[in-house]
């Protein structure tokens, strides 16, 4: 098996436990690969590790995770305008 070298602008991070808003302000804009997560009791993101973040969600996706436990998360402002609208311009 190959392994290619990861791309420059996908950067490793130092091991730092980080709240989600934290994750916000420090990466905005960012596909972020977090291990180590914690969830609140509605089973949102709490905090975590992250391990790599880049604006490429294809970089992210494809980083090596050293844990079994991972999330993949955007920093930024979702584009989906909810399933209604999705449904409004698919009607039969």
């Amino acid at each position: 098996m190959t392994h290619y070298p990861l791309p420059n602008i996908l950067e490793v991070m130092e091991r730092e436990r980080l709240s989600w808003r934290e994750m916000k302000q420090r990466y905005p804009d960012q596909w972020l690969l977090i291990v180590d997560y914690e969830t609140d009791d509605a089973d949102r993101l709490d905090s975590g590790i992250v391990d790599f973040h880049s604006a490429d969600m294809k970089q992210v996706a494809q980083a090596p995770a050293e844990s079994d436990r991972i999330a993949f998360r955007y920093t930024g402002e979702s584009t989906f305008r909810g399933l209604r609208s999705h449904a409004h311009r698919h009607t039969l």
